[in-house]
């Protein structure tokens, strides 16, 4: 492990320099690739944090709920942790080229969710509150939208997989994994949550429930 050999090396430092005035300090190519990835992590750490919290607060803001911005904010969420999951199962560490995935899977994937909650959240209140109405109208035509996004999206990153050069080769392989799980995980997750409790996505401003005729005909 390197962070045990660079805790040795400046214990070790420290005694053998203790009651002089030369003082030692690790360096070299490890020590310095060491103190990079610490700082990296940190950076990462906070922009992806505040990255969520801005999403969640516009989010919050277009949908006039607090709530529904939440669940908005879920399956971008559950993508980010699910790239860093992949990245520690691989032993993919990060980089200047991993760490950019960060920010394109929260910019995409909160794309595929908004266009998923805002149709979920009209086909509710325009279905009387019937999650199976709702997602029954979500996947044959929002959903076809953003399967053809997606794959646009994913193909054009994707096609960095095959480089020879290992920065965009891992560049490539992130974010088109990204893509897809932003995908499936508004796809599948905001449907959840519509029949789990509907009432989080709650209903948008101004869309009334059908209501039949006389003649026996629906209006919205």
């Amino acid at each position: 492990d390197l962070r045990q050999v660079i805790d040795y090396a400046r214990s070790h430092l420290a005694e053998t320099f203790a009651g002089n005035d030369l003082q030692g300090q690790p360096t070299g190519r490890a020590y310095l690739n060491y103190v990079w990835m610490g700082q990296l992590a940190q950076a990462q750490t906070f922009s992806v944090l505040l990255a969520l919290i801005l999403v969640l607060a516009m989010a919050s803001l277009s949908f006039r709920s607090p709530a529904a911005g939440l669940a908005t904010l879920l399956p971008v969420a559950v993508t980010v942790l699910g790239i860093y999951a992949y990245m520690g199962f691989t032993g993919l560490w990060l980089s200047v080229s991993t760490t950019m995935f960060a920010a394109i899977a929260i910019g995409l994937g909160i794309d595929f969710a908004i266009h998923t909650a805002e149709r979920l959240r009209h086909s509710l209140a325009t279905e009387g509150g019937d999650p199976a109405g709702a997602i029954a109208r979500l996947y044959p035509e929002t959903g076809r939208a953003l399967l053809f996004n997606f794959l646009a999206l994913a193909l054009g990153f994707g096609v960095l997989v095959v480089s020879k050069v290992t920065v965009l080769n891992e560049f490539g392989i992130t974010v088109a994994l990204a893509i897809t799980l932003s995908f499936l995980t508004s796809l599948l997750l905001l449907p959840a949550l519509a029949v789990a409790a509907p009432r989080l996505l709650g209903n948008p401003t101004g869309a009334q429930p059908d209501v039949p005729q006389k003649g026996g005909k629906p209006t919205s």
